[in-house]
């Protein structure tokens, strides 16, 4: 008697399992492979190409520039092109300098100065290693010369740095 008890709490227990995937099935939306004549569902389609609709005109920049620093400091320029607007995301800058001096690197674009802060990396024997990197958002218009810059303290001795920037050029029509 308890062994058929068993068996009739265990057949119980699998009807309703199955009563509530058939249930949950359904309200789920999911077909059935009863009423889905071909039970192998579709392959995934292909990742498809995509492009920024919302800036089509976006062009990818990166210019590096490297220049002694002489005296009391050192620059180089460019210019942006006719009929673009460059929006700087990103400067990175690196520079050595005689021991006792610093540096401080800087992008003007058209009229305005901007500073990029600077954190003294490391050093050795004469001299000082200095480094500095800033997302910033920057923009300069077409015909604009974009001047990278280096300032340092001293005057005496030889230094030098590079100054990189990226971002894009947008078409201004």
């Amino acid at each position: 008697m308890f062994r058929l008890i068993n068996h009739l709490i265990v057949a119980a227990g699998i009807a309703v399992i199955a009563a509530t995937l058939i249930f949950a099935e359904t309200r789920t939306g999911h077909a059935s492979a009863v009423n889905n004549p071909n039970p192998n569902p579709s392959p995934q389609p292909a990742p498809q190409l995509v492009r920024d609709i919302d800036n089509p005109a976006r062009q990818p920049f990166q210019r590096q520039l490297g220049f002694e620093v002489t005296e009391f400091g050192g620059f180089s320029s460019f210019t942006v092109p006719a009929g673009k607007r460059l929006v700087i995301e990103y400067v990175s800058a690196s520079g050595v300098v005689p021991s006792g001096d610093s540096m401080q690197y800087l992008v003007v674009t058209g009229e305005v100065q901007n500073f990029i802060p600077v954190a003294q990396q490391a050093s050795a024997p004469g001299v000082v290693f200095c480094v500095a990197g800033l997302q910033t958002r920057l923009y300069a218009e077409p015909g604009t010369s974009v001047t990278l810059g280096a300032l340092r303290t001293g005057s005496t001795g030889t230094s030098s740095a590079n100054i990189s920037i990226s971002g894009y050029l947008v078409d201004i029509y």
